[in-house]
């Protein structure tokens, strides 16, 4: 949505990008996320391979690399150059009275 602006108008560019910085960040401080050879492995925070169901295979954690579109934006757009912001489940677990996206 960021890489096509077709952001909902309550969220901005700058907000997602934080959200996604936040995740990756966080799944990534795990030590056992990637293997011996430094491939993702099944799970969300660290290996958990139970987690793991008939169709997914370690191939498929790449999926996760969707959150690299804005990569394809240019350094000027606001994704990247406006100040950071906060994204909508941030501002509510903080306390700010949010207007609904409804």
């Amino acid at each position: 949505m960021a890489l096509t602006h077709s952001l909902h108008q309550m969220q901005t560019p700058a907000a997602v990008r934080c959200a996604i910085d936040a995740v990756m960040e966080r799944i990534f401080s795990y030590e056992d996320m990637f293997d011996s050879n430094g491939f993702l492995q099944l799970g969300v925070c660290g290996h958990q391979p139970d987690m793991a169901n008939s169709y997914t295979a370690n191939g498929t954690l790449y999926a996760c690399t969707y959150a690299m579109a804005p990569l394809g934006l240019s350094p000027n757009d606001k994704f990247w150059s406006d100040p950071d912001d906060k994204w909508f489940a941030k501002k509510v677990w903080s306390g700010e009275n949010v207007k609904s996206f409804y």
